[in-house]
């Protein structure tokens, strides 16, 4: 079925990176690349990146100068939730990158858009469903 605009607002043509783990750093990347990939998505619009327990190793950031050392820019930032477990030891440090580098809070821009971290009490990696 293609999307198409319709009276239903809960089908709005945009959309949200979301994966797990080596996904949920995809989902990051999709946001750090996405002038990039916009033409790939056919015009989609990005709205938000859910990355749950996601692993952060590096960002191509050669394909634009906007991304520095994985950084992406307060004003390119999306709505962006991270979710960890408390016993995911695997990634606990990956996923609290993910989240200070997604429009950072530091120097006088704030970030463009909200960005959550939620941790789970005793869950682990494979929890997640990975």
């Amino acid at each position: 079925m293609a999307w198409t605009e319709a009276d239903n607002d809960r089908l709005n043509c945009d959309m949200v990176a979301m994966g797990h783990s080596r996904g949920g750093e995809a989902a990051y990347n999709v946001v750090a690349l996405y002038p990039d990939f916009a033409s790939f998505a056919g015009g989609l619009d990005l709205k938000a990146a859910v990355g749950i327990a996601p692993r952060l190793r590096t960002v191509p950031s050669l394909l634009d100068p906007d991304i520095t050392s994985g950084t992406i820019a307060a004003s390119r930032g999306v709505p962006y939730l991270t979710l960890m477990g408390g016993n995911d030891g695997d990634v606990w440090g990956d996923a609290l990158q993910a989240y200070d580098r997604m429009g950072p809070e530091e120097g006088n821009e704030l970030p463009a858009a909200d960005k959550v971290l939620m941790w789970a009490y005793d869950v682990s990696h494979g929890a997640w469903g990975g």
